[in-house]
């Protein structure tokens, strides 16, 4: 009888131990998936960051990109400004002159000789005519280039990048843009 006591508490003693080892089983369990719960919460929240941290980017971007167009349309504008004062005072400067040489012409010339020369200017003035209409034109193919290259040098290309986070799986998936710009200065 006492072998067979000390054989059953031996053997409540290993079931115990067994128990005892499951129960440990369970609760390392427990604290992986906890942890693992803990991480993804992490993953969760830095992910919530980068997308607002995205978002701030692109809203300065963006602004830089309206404050560049702005001051190159502004620099544009002013370029061709002092361009045009400067043309119409060189043309102010070369007319005075032309009308003292005019005079001075009158004065010194005959009669057929005068005629003679207002013929020459007569068709000088229409070659200036030809001239000037060319350089109309040429200002404004100017301007449709410069605002055809404003359009094309400012337009975003844009082009969805798909990002897969590699440390834990997730069923999450995230889509992160990337812009390029390029500004080239136009000499």
């Amino acid at each position: 009888e006492e072998e067979e006591e000390e054989e059953k508490e031996k053997e409540e003693i290993e079931e115990i131990e067994e128990v005892e080892e499951e129960q440990d089983k369970i609760q390392k369990k427990f604290d992986n998936n906890k942890k693992e719960q803990e991480q993804f919460k992490k993953i969760q929240k830095q992910i919530r960051e980068e997308e607002e941290e995205e978002k701030q980017t692109k809203k300065v971007q963006k602004q830089i990109k309206e404050v560049k167009e702005e001051e190159e349309i502004k620099k544009i504008q002013k370029d061709e400004q002092e361009t045009y004062n400067q043309e119409e005072q060189e043309q102010i400067v070369i007319e005075l002159q032309y009308c003292q040489d005019e005079d001075l012409l009158e004065e010194t010339l005959k009669p057929e000789e005068r005629e003679q020369v207002r013929e020459e200017e007569t068709v000088s003035e229409r070659e200036e005519e030809i001239v000037l209409r060319r350089e109309e034109e040429t200002i404004e193919e100017r301007e449709e280039e410069v605002q055809r290259l404003i359009e094309e040098e400012f337009t975003p290309k844009q082009e969805a990048v798909s990002y897969t986070h590699l440390t834990l799986p997730t069923i999450y998936s995230v889509q992160i843009s990337v812009v390029a710009v390029s500004l080239k200065k136009k000499k």
